[in-house]
């Protein structure tokens, strides 16, 4: 964490929104709109662009590398979204409260090149509550979905192991949910699998490969 973006925390941790845009005006990384509100929260990044109505609420932890939020979108309460990754939330988008989004870059790797994770949650789509979300790489979430209820599980990285000895190598796959996605609780989503648009998940499923049609139910892909 450098000094520079200690201060904006601190800064917009301690003061009103209004004010802390008034002291920040001079930083080229903080664009908070006239009518953004950030509560009692902390929040760290390399750039911060928040658009009119966009609002984060209290007790979160937002320490990134590139919070973009787009028109009306919102972070609720009591949220941890922690790493070496870039959020970006459309217009509208939603994440509720007590969710965890992190990532690591201390997972040891073989031969892969890391490149910055994106989070990018689409229009009017909303994360719900008690989720995990691991940001090593790319999560997508299209348009109009929702990843409702709670305590679902994304995976974007995994392990393999040698048959003898103690390799261990790393595989990382971005996750991709697509428009008008329904998504019911304590879903599981390993490493690279998409979810076509306008697919439902039920409650309860495995999804490890790939769903290429949407328009039923499914209750696991395991």
């Amino acid at each position: 964490m450098t000094i520079r973006q200690l201060v904006i925390g601190v800064t917009l941790f301690l003061m009103p929104t209004p004010l802390a845009r008034f002291i920040l005006c001079f930083c080229k990384s903080v664009h908070i709109a006239s009518t953004a509100r950030i509560g009692f929260s902390l929040v760290i990044a390399d750039k911060i662009t928040m658009s009119d109505g966009a609002k984060i609420g209290h007790l979160n932890l937002v320490k990134c590398r590139t919070l973009n939020m787009g028109e009306d979108s919102h972070i609720k309460n009591v949220n941890i979204i922690r790493g070496v990754y870039d959020v970006s939330l459309a217009n509208q988008a939603v994440i509720n409260h007590s969710n965890t989004i992190v990532n690591s870059l201390n997972i040891p790797s073989l031969n892969q090149a890391f490149t910055i994770p994106e989070l990018k949650i689409g229009y009017n789509s909303i994360i719900g509550v008690k989720h995990f979300l691991d940001m090593t790489a790319n999560i997508t979430i299209g348009e109009n979905s929702i990843l409702a209820g709670r305590s679902s599980e994304l995976w974007t990285h995994a392990f393999y192991h040698q048959h003898t000895g103690s390799g261990r190598y790393m595989i990382r796959g971005a996750i991709n949910i697509g428009n008008n996605c329904y998504i019911g609780s304590h879903v599981i989503f390993n490493c690279g699998v998409s979810v076509a648009d306008t697919a439902t998940v039920a409650a309860g499923a495995i999804v490890s490969k790939d769903i290429v049609r949407g328009g039923g139910i499914l209750r696991s892909a395991a």
